[in-house]
């Protein structure tokens, strides 16, 4: 994730981000990991919605052919679901919002 979010956005600071999700990563439930992972995207990733979500598009990979494929996950991209947190969501960008959702939608 984080090398797929600098390769869009080169003042992005993976090696920060990965230090950062990563501490007492195991210590946390499923829920508690995503929402970490979150608020670290939130952390680093520009304030601007707009910009944050282009690099979030840009990111993301092919569709896999179900959320559990994890074994197909390549270097194309983030693969999967791309879930950004309602806190993340900004007013002024919900068409970016819905092409972020629709994009990793199966017709």
């Amino acid at each position: 994730m984080a090398g797929h979010f600098q390769k869009h956005c080169s003042e992005f600071d993976k090696a920060a981000f990965i230090a950062d999700a990563n501490n007492d990563f195991e210590l946390l439930e499923l829920k508690q990991r995503s929402n970490h992972i979150t608020e670290m995207m939130i952390h680093y990733l520009p304030t601007e919605f707009s910009v944050a979500g282009k690099i979030v598009l840009s990111s993301l990979g092919t569709l896999l052919d179900d959320d559990l494929a994890s074994g197909k996950v390549d270097t194309t991209g983030i693969a999967g679901w791309a879930a950004i947190s309602k806190i993340y969501v900004r007013k002024s960008s919900p068409y970016l919002m819905l092409e972020i959702i629709f994009s990793q939608s199966t017709a």
